[in-house]
């Protein structure tokens, strides 16, 4: 495409984009363009040049709130239920793992900070308070990766669906 820009809306466009990530504009490259608006919005039946269809197809496949999949991926994986944001937006495998990583680590992660409350500030045993600080230190850091990680997911997700279509995964 040699216009930069959606000749409808006015985004910017890649060069590779077929529609407006933002209207869902049928984009025709600029040797093709032609006068007419509906034959540039809307293809012939059997459809030539593209895999995917155009974005008014779907209408059933809705964006992913990245809001919503940050709040989801942090308030849930600070009580243990990790992974609930891939989940939401379609990474099942990663989000089952999370999940059952999370499960696994918040009840160690309990114990250690039960006994050392119930120990009281007299003698604590390294013991225990080396792997707390230990499963602290892993539970914040998968914490924070996983919360980016399904935030950067959902965003890509919006991005291929306004582009394509139909959704990436």
């Amino acid at each position: 495409m040699s216009n930069s820009r959606c000749t409808r809306c006015g985004e910017p466009i890649q060069e590779w984009s077929r529609y407006c990530s933002r209207c869902g504009w049928k984009l025709v490259p600029s040797e093709q363009a032609g006068p007419t608006y509906q034959e540039s919005q809307y293809p012939r039946p059997n459809y030539q040049g593209s895999y995917y269809p155009p974005p008014y197809y779907r209408s059933w496949v809705k964006e992913k709130d990245p809001g919503t999949v940050l709040l989801l991926a942090l308030i849930l994986g600070l009580i243990g239920f990790m992974g609930i944001g891939h989940l939401y937006i379609g990474k099942i495998a990663r989000g089952v793992v999370l999940l059952i990583f999370g499960l696994i680590i918040a009840p160690m992660f309990a114990a250690a900070m039960m006994y050392l409350m119930v120990s009281g500030m007299g003698y604590i045993d390294e013991t225990v308070i080396i792997p707390f600080i230990v499963l602290t230190i892993i539970w914040l850091i998968v914490l924070i990766w996983q919360t980016y990680d399904a935030h950067e997911l959902a965003k890509r997700y919006n991005y291929v669906l306004r582009t394509t279509g139909l959704p990436p995964w």
